[in-house]
């Protein structure tokens, strides 16, 4: 009889350790009793009494016993590492500014400032761990770049570890400080070799080809993705490609292929060939900044290649889960950095469904190599599926072909771009004329994009909540890694597509009376949502983030908008037209802003309306009144809040002068209720009630 699943410990410990960091966040951020982990032994020691009666063999008591010490290592390892994070190293006292000095890891410019991320930096003379993020004026003082030591005096603000129901992004990539430099900087070139590459690369890119051009291309060799164009990182998300920003096992792969081929011409022994090519793939990652993707792909490199030396059998399982285990160990809130779940998920898609699928699809009489390419695309994109919607709040409807069609020319462009930098950065006399004919196809494949319009292929309005487990139980049911036979597969199958279709419909189309009131915030200002059976309404303030907006119209399955209504200025306005959501009416106060209609939605200008059941008065272009069941709702997005009286007031600013049953402020952390320390709000206003359902 076959077994149900063949056992694979590493990836048995990976889970443990996954499981332990998420019960040490969720332990820290519902600030709950470390005493809660005793209430686990009595399930572990009858799960361990079980296993002794049940099985002749210590094998499984020996399996549970290790997946205990790998969730209490990874536990310890997050309780730890997010205490130490909220640690000062230095007497933080108010308005006492310190001596900085640190190298510069990464550096972006802005309009008028740039700023830049510090490691080994040390503040008044004390080493801290972690990073410092530096915010600089237009005229800052002494040139500084990637690998130069840089000195300054700054008021430094310890990061928080969560914001807006969330690990704080600046927590997951362990940038500890942030601050505003005052005076000058001084800094002075230092020779840091990684640094110093990664600097040249930059250098040799950046002087022979446009800037537009020579950003792709840096961030295709180092996946570095600060300067390209929003609007052009937007057209290759759009197009599902944009994960060739992602130094990953495609860069990793083509590169570690390059090498043994060249050792291979020179007849060079094997393990000597190993050991270069190992060592440059992990410099290669430093160059990169050792970023999840690309240590892990520099990991499997390294396990592959030790399994063809002594002759193991090499699994892909296993060899991810020792990538996963290295990173958490390493830093456990890689967990949460969407670059490390989007290359561990599509990784263990191919895995799951690479191998199988092909063969189904050769059975069409399709080539292999082309069957292979297939089940590869397909394969990556269902693994990455629920991670994309969770973290963008879309995917790409045109990427499954896109990646079958264009990752192949992509992976050849690769190789002659990597090439020919390496050879310019060493020989620059060849710059101007090598570079721009190398990389003129390149030029092509951008505008490609630019100009395509993948944005009306996407794909949004689900993909949250229980959304995530479902489908992952799903498609592992559906895979070959289960041994059971093809009836129970079909019926797994239908059960599974029946429950994940059915959350979908009932998510999108939730059968309620009254109105749901949701309030969501982003750092530059915040948006809330009127939910109803009648339709969705979106009333956005202040600086409209569309990638934020994004994901909580998918979070809670409201893309399809019958109405946007926005608080604010010119600028506001604008940048509603990048928005990527279904609308049908745009509701503005100010005669005087002129909007061109975008995607056949009808502007209206208008001082009082009523949308989905919802009664709105504009007060002003910064404050709007509206009425919903008896319940009275006031929202703000400036100083002066005209709003007289309310049963629930949402604010950018302080409230003085409104008289409100409930305030909530969008980002005001020093007040009680707001949404950075407490995460979303949620209301149900039904016969005059609000029902909350967080903390407030």
């Amino acid at each position: 009889m076959k077994k149900f699943f063949n056992v694979r410990l590493p990836l048995i410990s990976a889970c443990a350790i996954i499981l332990g960091i998420l019960s040490a966040v969720a332990f820290l951020y519902y600030d709950l009793n470390l005493y809660y982990y005793l209430a686990i032994l009595p399930t572990y020691a009858v799960l361990i009494i079980i296993l002794i009666f049940a099985y002749k063999t210590y094998k499984p008591l020996i399996y549970t016993i290790i997946t205990a010490i790998f969730f209490l290592l990874g536990a310890l390892c997050g309780l730890f590492y997010i205490i130490n994070f909220t640690a000062c190293e230095f007497d933080a006292a108010a308005d006492n500014r310190f001596y900085i000095c640190g190298t510069v890891e990464e550096k972006k410019s802005y309009e008028n400032r740039e700023y830049i991320i510090l490691n080994n930096v040390y503040v008044d003379e004390i080493k801290i761990d972690g990073k410092v993020q530096a915010v600089l004026n237009k005229n800052y003082g002494e040139f500084c770049d990637i690998g130069y030591k840089t000195e300054f005096i700054a008021e430094l603000e310890l990061n928080n570890v969560f914001a807006y129901g969330n690990l704080n992004y600046n927590a997951v990539n362990n940038i500890k400080y942030s601050c505003k430099v005052y005076g000058e900087v001084k800094s002075q070139h230092r020779l840091y070799l990684l640094d110093n590459i990664r600097a040249a690369l930059k250098r040799t890119l950046y002087e022979n080809l446009d800037f537009d051009t020579a950003s792709v291309c840096y961030a295709m060799l180092t996946g570095n993705t600060l300067d390209i164009e929003n609007s052009t990182l937007e057209s290759f998300r759009y197009g599902g490609i944009a994960h060739i920003f992602a130094v990953s096992g495609l860069h990793i792969g083509i590169i570690f292929a390059i090498l043994n081929a060249v050792f291979k011409r020179l007849n060079a022994n094997k393990y000597l060939t190993a050991i270069a090519c190992i060592s440059i793939i992990f410099i290669y990652s430093g160059v990169c900044g050792f970023t999840p993707s690309s240590v892990r792909a520099a990991v499997m490199c390294t396990v592959a290649t030790i399994c063809k030396l002594f002759y193991f059998k090499y699994d892909g399982l296993n060899a991810l889960s020792f990538a996963v285990i290295i990173l958490l160990f390493i830093n456990p809130l890689n967990l949460f950095s969407v670059g490390f779940q989007l290359s561990v998920c599509a990784v263990m898609g191919i895995c799951v469904f690479s191998k199988h699928s092909a063969k189904n699809i050769q059975k069409l009489k399709i080539p292999k190599f082309i069957a292979s390419s297939v089940s590869v695309s397909l394969s990556a994109q269902a693994g990455t599926l629920p991670i994309m919607l969770s973290s963008f709040g879309y995917i790409s409807g045109a990427g499954f072909i896109l990646n079958i069609i264009v990752i192949p020319i992509i992976s050849q462009l690769f190789v002659l771009l990597f090439v020919c930098t390496l050879l310019c950065a060493a020989i620059t006399p060849l710059s101007p004329f090598l570079l721009p004919f190398a990389t003129a196809p390149l030029d092509a494949l951008i505008s490609f994009f630019i100009n395509a319009g993948f944005e009306k292929a996407l794909i949004s309005g689900f993909g949250s909540g229980l959304f995530i487990p479902i489908y992952f139980t799903a498609i592992l049911f559906l895979s070959d890694k289960l041994n059971l036979n093809f009836i129970i597969k079909l019926l797994a199958a239908f059960i599974f597509a029946s429950t994940l279709t059915g959350f979908v419909i009932y998510s999108a189309n939730e059968p309620f009376s009254g109105h749901k009131i949701i309030v969501s915030a982003h750092p530059a200002g915040g948006e809330v949502i009127f939910k109803s059976s009648e339709g969705n309404v979106l009333l956005l303030t202040e600086d409209v983030n569309h990638s934020s907006i994004s994901q909580t119209l998918n979070k809670y399955y409201s893309s399809n908008l019958f109405g946007i209504i926005i608080l604010g200025d010119n600028d506001c306005v604008s940048a509603f037209g990048k928005l990527n959501v279904k609308c049908k009416n745009l509701y503005i106060f100010n005669y005087y802003i002129p909007v061109q209609p975008y995607r056949d939605i009808t502007v209206h200008y208008v001082k009082k309306f009523d949308v989905c059941g919802v009664n709105f008065e504009f007060i002003d272009g910064y404050n709007i009144a509206a009425e919903c069941n008896g319940i009275k709702i006031g929202v703000s997005a400036n100083r002066q809040i005209k709003i007289d009286k309310c049963d629930l007031l949402i604010s950018q600013y302080y409230n003085q002068t409104a008289q409100s049953e409930k305030t909530i402020y969008f980002n005001l952390k020093s007040y009680l209720y707001n949404v950075y320390d407490s995460g979303d709000f949620i209301f149900n206003a039904k016969e005059g009630k609000l029902f909350n359902h967080t903390k407030i």
